[in-house]
């Protein structure tokens, strides 16, 4: 944990200096920043797990890294701080990287860009937004078009978010970026949800989960601590309409069983 608020304290220190450039060049007014994490904090080591096979991670990790105190956070050390901190660091939401429960995929994000920021400074917004967003964002602020069907001769796979730009200029008339009828579907190693307004069905494989699927009302119970899938299970059906759609559209593969780290963290 000491590496890793290190770690924290470097990035805050270097994103300052891109700040300050900013702001000494007379462009940080005329830039959109934005600062968000990629997925919810690392319980296991799927950013660097190298594909071994069959092969025990840990015996590759004291083979090729030097983990002793003194050399922790070297380049040559390999360590990540864990299920237990993982799950303080996401509480109260529920597990977290690698995980489609809320743990796993509800980030915090930071957006600056006066020309439709500055009526509401500092403010926090709980509004259902997605990474897919990002693109008709920057697209729509740019006054660019995107390039359709096909890019420099290739298909290209539509984009599937929505502009911010209305939210954020005017969020008295244009409350959420995505409306109660909008679906979305996340899945990662077998590990599936899908989510239409404030519903979300969410299937997670033992020993982790269930491994059948559960249904959470996110608006009364964002930790995703009560399962509703008995009591409304029509809604629960309904979503599940919603996934198989998904499925098709998305053309999901289930995880490689070659992916040992799923088994990581995992405690007799």
């Amino acid at each position: 944990m000491e590496t890793y608020a290190a770690m924290v304290q470097n990035m805050d220190t270097h994103i300052g200096r891109v700040l300050s450039y900013l702001r000494k060049t007379s462009e940080l007014d005329n830039t959109f920043v934005l600062f968000m994490s990629d997925n919810g904090a690392e319980g296991l080591l799927m950013e660097a797990h190298p594909v071994i096979g069959e092969n025990n991670i840990f015996e590759h990790i004291e083979k090729y890294y030097d983990n002793s105190l003194a050399n922790i956070g070297n380049k040559n050390s390999y360590v990540w701080y864990g299920p237990r901190w993982a799950s303080a660091a996401t509480a109260p939401a529920r597990l977290y990287k690698c995980f489609s429960s809320e743990g796993g995929i509800r980030v915090p994000l930071i957006v600056r860009y006066p020309p439709v920021t500055s009526q509401r400074p500092g403010a926090i917004d709980h509004s259902f937004a997605t990474v897919m967003d990002i693109a008709p964002t920057l697209l729509e602020l740019a006054g660019t078009a995107h390039p359709g069907a096909t890019y420099r001769g290739r298909d290209v796979v539509p984009i599937r978010g929505k502009s911010w730009a209305k939210h954020l200029s005017q969020p008295d008339v244009h409350k959420e970026v995505h409306d109660e009828d909008a679906v979305h579907g996340w899945e990662l190693f077998d590990r599936q949800a899908i989510r239409k307004g404030k519903w979300k069905a969410l299937l997670i494989p033992p020993p982790f989960g269930p491994g059948e699927w559960q249904l959470y009302n996110l608006e009364e119970d964002p930790g995703e601590t009560a399962d509703l899938a008995v009591r409304h299970g029509e809604k629960l059906r309904e979503l599940l309409v919603h996934w198989d759609e998904y499925v098709k559209e998305v053309g999901l593969a289930g995880a490689s069983p070659q992916y040992g780290v799923l088994k990581v963290g995992v405690e007799a």
